[in-house]
């Protein structure tokens, strides 16, 4: 079982002969609350704001230990944060996870970006449901599909990220923007933060693709498509 054709190919290059069945990322929504999410939001934001969201283990800069890895380092996302921010007043960004001490500091007076910390897993898609836009700033492929994709297109959170195949899904859900470079992520950004109505086609597309990504339903392919008619030793 892969989550992407892209992983299937790869294992056929490598040698193996066996087929392949493709289910996608799965996402558990189970810890989401929409009365909990409601219940945080007057303590997140205000109704004035505008948020963006981007969540990792580690958020760090380059000259945080450890910052020279393009999985946690913030640096591009805070240079093109300065744009966004100054095109749009009301936006909010936030950071969810362990924040290295030089990206505190290097934050610590622009009341634009909020560090929220870490959360655990079960309670993040109460935060991240009081988001407007979700951010993908990383430049590489590490895996066929994310799961902070998975989690955002679920949530109903419109994406934009880099036009890779790590995002194939927001490219299959048309639930975001994919952009070719940092020039176009701005303005990707800028526009769904100011336009309501984009984010509210984009966000419906996002919701109903992610509903297929919830774990309870991938089970059941689970149990068709790929074990059927196998013997399962107890």
């Amino acid at each position: 079982v892969v989550t992407s054709e892209e992983a299937a190919r790869k294992y056929v290059e490598l040698g193996v002969k066996k087929s392949a069945v493709v289910i996608p990322q799965g996402v558990a929504l189970s810890g989401w609350s929409p009365e909990i999410s409601a219940a945080l939001r007057p303590r997140l934001r205000t109704e004035e704001e505008t948020v963006a969201v981007f969540h990792a283990a580690w958020l760090l800069t380059c000259a945080d230990s450890g910052g020279d890895n393009p999985l946690y380092n913030v640096d591009l996302l805070l240079d093109m944060w300065q744009e966004i921010r100054t095109r749009v007043p009301n936006a909010t960004l936030w950071l969810i996870g362990r924040c290295g001490p030089c990206l505190q500091r290097r934050v610590a007076k622009d009341q634009s970006i909020r560090l929220l910390g870490y959360i655990l897993q079960r309670e993040l898609p109460n935060y991240l449901a009081n988001a407007d836009v979700a951010l993908y700033p990383r430049r590489i492929s590490h895996v066929p599909r994310a799961v902070k994709t998975a989690e955002a297109l679920a949530l109903g959170l419109p994406v934009v990220g880099f036009d890779l195949p790590v995002l194939g899904e927001v490219r299959e859900s048309g639930g975001g923007i994919l952009v070719r470079d940092e020039r176009e992520f701005v303005d990707a950004t800028v526009r769904l933060l100011q336009d309501r109505s984009l984010r509210a086609e984009l966000s419906a597309r996002a919701r109903s693709y992610g509903a297929q990504l919830d774990w309870d339903r991938l089970a059941v392919r689970y149990t068709t498509e790929a074990f059927a008619g196998l013997p399962i030793e107890v």
